[in-house]
């Protein structure tokens, strides 16, 4: 229940405002340079917001928040990025696009290092960094192929990390 009310609130508050909405399906603790120990599905979903004025001395980037929810009651993530699309003129177009975003996350995962079945993330605050290589499909619609990571960079011990991957709709308001 309580999952059910943050996911809510999240998406109240991103609706209001945002330029764009992604959602998807992502393979939960995937084995890229960690090894795996989480089960389950994520169900991954980000707001973008438009680039504000001042964002400007960083190529504008764009303002994200997101959530990612495991199936199996493992890490649990809420997301605050920038994204910057590297590929693609406009969202709006139809065509190829290539974004990348970094920032950080909150989340519910287990620090212990004593735990076989769970990733040791170190802290309960991360580094996050994403990407998504998509296709504009309308001027609306999209879908992308999302991989993300997070960690603590070295700075907490342990440090073994979390990476998703997995597919995602978007849709441009």
């Amino acid at each position: 229940m309580r999952r059910l009310g943050a996911l809510f609130a999240w998406f109240w508050l991103g609706a209001a405002s945002a330029q764009e909405i992604e959602a998807g399906a992502l393979m939960h603790d995937i084995a890229i340079g960690t090894v795996h120990k989480e089960g389950g599905v994520d169900f991954n979903g980000e707001f973008l917001f438009a680039s504000p004025e001042f964002l400007k001395v960083l190529w504008s980037p764009r303002p994200a928040i997101g959530a990612t929810i495991n199936s199996d009651g493992n890490t649990d993530q809420a997301i605050v990025a920038l994204v910057w699309t590297l590929i693609g003129s406009s969202r709006g177009e139809p065509g190829l696009y290539l974004d990348v975003g970094a920032g950080g996350e909150a989340n519910d995962g287990r620090i212990p290092l004593d735990n076989r079945h769970h990733e040791a993330l170190g802290s309960h605050l991360l580094f996050h960094e994403e990407a998504e290589l998509g296709w504009q499909f309308e001027a609306n619609w999209s879908i992308g192929l999302y991989l993300d990571h997070v960690s603590n960079a070295g700075l907490a011990f342990p440090n073994e990390g979390l990476n998703d991957l997995g597919m995602r709709l978007g849709y441009n308001f």
